[in-house]
Formats: C-alpha cells, structure tokens, sequence
C-alpha cells in the first residue's frame, strides 16, 4: 500500500474528452485552461506574498527552494510521458507546482470552514478571481477537479508547502475539527492536517501513518483511508469478541473451507464456486436468515470486513459508510483510480459489487442507518440503492479474495429452526422470571410499610 510502484497517471477507460475545471499538475495541460482559473492561481499564490512577512522577492525564492528541494521526488511521483515532459521546463514545473498547490490548499480550506483561515470576504477583496473559485456556486466543480484522476499534485510538494510560515500559520491559528459524515472532507482532513494522529489504530499505529505519509497523492490516501491497513493473519480481529462460541460454527465453517480434507470432492469445489457466483443476499434477507450486522473495529476499513458464523450470533462486520453530497463523486472516482492499479489492489470496487448486493432498497439503508453503518444526510441516504447500481454495473463481480471469502460464507450459513425456537422459550422463560422476581419485591415492600394491625 505504500506508494512505491504508485504513480499520477490518467484512467486508461475514461473519456479523453473530459477535462477537469481546474488543471492540477501537468498531466492534463494547462495550456488551454480557462483565463478565470489561471487568475485564480496567481491569486492564490498573491493572496499567500500579501500575508507573508518577508518581502515579495524573499517569500518567492523561500517558496521556490522549497519546491527545488523536491522537484526530484515530486517529477518521479508522475507517469514518465515525453510527449509532457519534453515541453515543460524545470522552472514552469516549479512555478506550476507551487501555484497550483496554493489554489488547492486554500479551496481545501475553505471546504473545511476553518474560523481564521483567512479567506473570508473581507481577505479576498482584493482578489476577485480566488474569491469567485472559491464560492459555492464552483464548489462541486473545483471538488470534482481535486479528485480527478490524474489531475493530481504530489503529496509531497503539497506537504512541503504546507511547511511554510503562512501556511503553519493557517494551521495553528485555525479551529479545526474533522467533519464527522462528509467522506472527501473528512478524508482531506486527515491527509492534509492530521497524518500524525492515527493513535486508534492500536499496533498498527506506526505502520498506517508511515503509508499515509508516504501516499503518492490525494488519491492514494482516500484509497488507503478506505481500504485499511493491513490485518495481522495470525490474529483475527474480532477474536475477543463473542470466540467462546466459535466452537458451535466449526462444522458449518469447515464444510465451506476445508477444501484440503481426505472428504472434499469436486462436489465441494462446485458447491464453493456456486456459493461464490451467487448474488449475496440483501439486508432484509440476511436479518430474516438470523444474521446480525456490526460495525468494524475503527479505521479496519474494507479490509476488516468479517463474518462470525457461530450458530447462535452469527454477524457480519461493515466498515462505516458515510454518506453525502460528494460521495458518489469520490467513490466514482476511485474506481477509476483503482483502473490504473493491478488488479489485487482494486479492493474498492469489489467493496461496491458487495454493497450493491446488500443494499437494494431504503429499507436495507435503513437497517444499516440503525446499526450504525450507514450514516450521513438522510437525503442521499435514500438514494443509496441507486448510487450503488450506478457505480457498478451488474455484470461486474467481486475479485478480493477477502470479499470473496466472505460471501461464499454468508450464501453458506444456515440457522437451524432450533436455535430460534431454543431463544423463544429462553426468553419466554426469563420474561416470566423477571415478573415474579417484581411481583415478590413489590409484596416484599408492602409488607414491610404495612402498619401492624392494633390489638382488639
């Protein structure tokens, strides 16, 4: 997952006739970008000279140093093209990369609303062209350019910057707080601001902030973000959990995976072909076939997608999935990012297959909604169903092994009737307990304040 072998590179299936609004880096040209937007790079990189102590000339060459020092790093972070290279000079990469980081950072802030960020109106008076990109009328188009594949600045020319006096000053000064549904804020947040702070990873601490700062760019980190880190093998994550009962589901789990056992036949390999071929059930069915849902320890991400198939609390474990204006956008993309991937790495898009499988009406939504999987704004929660089968086509099948695994699981299981007719009477019982229990301490009570009789 580290961002050896990851490079910017355009989606291979997508359209050459779509480009971004605004053009990030060199992949697209900038030749023939809008005049509007060019302004507003220059703007953006005035409206940071305006704020910087330094003279104009000192803050340009501190700036461009700084852009020299990983000029190495952030050419070899893009696809090796000539045709681009060849007619871009160092210096108009340098100037290009700094401009164009400058406009990102500060619609990046904007996006997160921060109270002294200085980019309110009264800031930008002087900078018509950064303050019109910056309202909310060009939002959803400057937001679809920051996650265009391809169009994409080098993380580490972005956090270079970010080192710098005006922009440390934004920081510090800032009142952040993460957003808590939007999943492109929430995700710019965490690569931008807060790569350090992953302290609820447990063990994996050290490891996933080491990927997270080493991503290739934006792109990357979402990927990451949604993916999860890595899941020691040796050591199931959920094993703490309910394992006093995994015992129950061992001949049900066996009959799926122990393929390698003196009893397996090609029978059982076409049983587990099947299994896997068939369309997963939907939430509805799965509550109806006994199965609870659970959310993943957090930050598991996709790869933390589990099924505990014991017999008495069989449960599946979903990432949590946040739901808002720009999720469509972002997943969307993703899958397009994942299309300049090997294949063992497109875990997202067997993440939607899965998805669109369990959720096919509101009212699996609303089940995940209750159980804390689904959150966000109602509305495009609603719309879930729908953003699901528009991302990914029905012919498209799961190719992570880990999915994979779990959906042969899920069409495997089966509840005996027993265990439900077994709760019943258990619970009739204990029902029937508990009110004797109530009515004893209510006539213990009683008897206690009842005054004694007097004598006659």
């Amino acid at each position: 997952m580290s961002s050896v072998g990851r490079v910017i590179r355009r989606c291979p299936n997508s359209d050459s006739r779509v480009v971004p609004f605004i053009r990030f880096g060199p992949l697209f040209g900038q030749d023939e970008e809008g005049s509007s937007v060019r302004e507003a790079k220059e703007e953006a990189w005035k409206h940071v000279m305006k704020n910087s102590k330094p003279s104009e000339a000192i803050v340009t060459e501190i700036y461009m140093s700084c852009i020299r020092n990983i000029e190495k790093k952030a050419k070899d972070s893009y696809d090796p093209d000539p045709v681009i290279w060849d007619k871009l000079s160092n210096s108009d990469f340098r100037d290009m990369m700094l401009k164009d980081t400058c406009l990102f950072l500060q619609l990046s802030f904007s996006l997160f609303r921060a109270v002294d960020n200085k980019l309110d109106d009264g800031e930008l008076v002087d900078f018509p062209h950064l303050r019109n990109m910056i309202s909310l009328s060009k939002r959803h188009k400057w937001v679809e350019s920051m996650l265009h594949v391809g169009n994409q600045i080098p993380l580490v020319v972005i956090r270079e910057v970010l080192k710098q006096s005006y922009f440390r000053q934004v920081v510090d000064n800032g009142k952040w707080k993460e957003p808590l549904f939007d999943p492109v804020k929430k995700s710019l947040f965490r690569i931008l601001l807060s790569p350090t702070e992953y302290y609820w990873f447990g063990k994996h601490a050290m490891h996933w902030t080491q990927e997270l700062k080493e991503c290739c760019d934006v792109l990357h980190g979402i990927h990451l973000l949604l993916v999860g880190p890595e899941i020691d093998p040796e050591k199931d994550e959920y094993e703490d959990d309910d394992d006093e009962n995994d015992h129950i589901g061992d001949v049900e789990e066996n009959r799926v995976t122990n393929t390698n056992s003196g009893g397996s036949s090609s029978s059982d390999d076409d049983a587990t072909k099947k299994n896997n071929d068939k369309l997963l059930k939907n939430v509805i069915e799965l509550k109806q076939a006994g199965i609870y849902f659970g959310v993943t320890k957090k930050g598991a991400g996709i790869k933390g997608i589990r099924f505990k198939s014991n017999l008495i609390y069989p449960k599946l474990y979903l990432p949590p999935l946040f739901i808002g204006c720009y999720t469509q956008l972002l997943l969307e993309n993703q899958t397009q990012y994942e299309q300049t991937l090997d294949s063992s790495l497109r875990q997202v898009s067997s993440y939607l297959i899965f998805m669109r499988d369990l959720v096919r009406t509101t009212q699996d939504a609303k089940i995940l909604v209750s159980d804390g999987i689904v959150k966000g704004n109602r509305k495009y929660i609603q719309k879930l169903p729908a953003i699901l089968i528009h991302l990914v086509p029905h012919n498209d099948k799961i190719i992570d092994p880990n999915l994979t695994s779990v959906n042969i699981e899920i069409n495997s299981f089966y509840q005996p009737p027993w265990v439900t007719s077994y709760f019943t009477i258990l619970f009739s019982f204990t029902l029937f307990g508990v009110i004797i229990s109530i009515a004893q301490t209510i006539y213990a009570v009683l008897a206690y304040h009842k005054p004694p009789s007097s004598p006659t």
